[in-house]
């Protein structure tokens, strides 16, 4: 999903806690498992969660995304752990308005617009954004150029199973389901991982970076 110019004319951005530089959001996107499976790409406490959005941004000082991969902090990811109880506890009205639009996609590639006025930090309603990981690490689609600041936080978005389900449905171009459409977790490579809560970033010892 891409995600438009606010009134101001310009992309909703993000600066401070270890950024050097300011970074404007390019587009969000889902990962999803299915109904057997869950789908996110990072587990938190070896828990793995039903789905995780991503929202992409990019580093002002590079022109383009075709010139951001090839520089080690091209971009800024922020992951949002998302799952789909029977009975929700913390939801976001913002992200369910997005993912009730998914209805309307029945291929990959297919668009829809989605009529609502939303402004990103209405995606992290409930969430407690002074409390993250972080971790220097990669895209996860192919090629997954090592590019990206991730900060992913702990807290939880519930998506009612109603709406979520929406992801199992959709189809690739072949007319099969687009399901589990997550990264495997990776080995570390000596990556440390930080644990922010407002104060001095504190490493934390783990055995993948993708396993927080």
């Amino acid at each position: 999903m891409n995600i438009s110019e606010t009134v101001e004319k310009q992309n909703p951005a993000l600066a401070g806690s270890n950024l050097k530089t300011v970074y404007l959001a390019q587009q969000l996107h889902f990962h999803w498992g299915s109904e057997r499976s869950q789908g996110s790409e990072h587990t938190i406490d070896s828990q793995r969660y039903d789905g995780e959005l991503h929202i992409v941004h990019k580093n002002i000082a590079y022109e383009s995304n075709q010139e951001a991969v090839h520089h080690p902090d091209g971009f800024v990811v922020l992951a949002v752990m998302l799952r789909c109880p029977e009975v929700p506890q913390m939801e976001s009205p913002a992200m369910n308005e997005i993912c009730k639009e998914v209805k309307l996609l029945r291929k990959c590639y297919d668009s829809s617009q989605v009529k609502a006025e939303i402004s990103l930090v209405d995606l992290f309603a409930g969430i407690d954004m002074d409390i993250f990981f972080t971790y220097k690490g990669s895209l996860t689609t192919p090629p997954c150029y090592e590019t990206v600041d991730w900060f992913v936080f702990p807290d939880t978005l519930d998506i009612p199973k109603e709406i979520w389900q929406n992801f199992w449905q959709l189809k690739d171009r072949s007319g099969k389901r687009l399901i589990n459409t997550y990264r495997d977790l990776q080995a570390p490579n000596a990556r440390p991982v930080y644990l922010c809560t407002g104060q001095e970033p504190k490493e934390i010892p783990k055995n993948r970076p993708s396993e927080l």
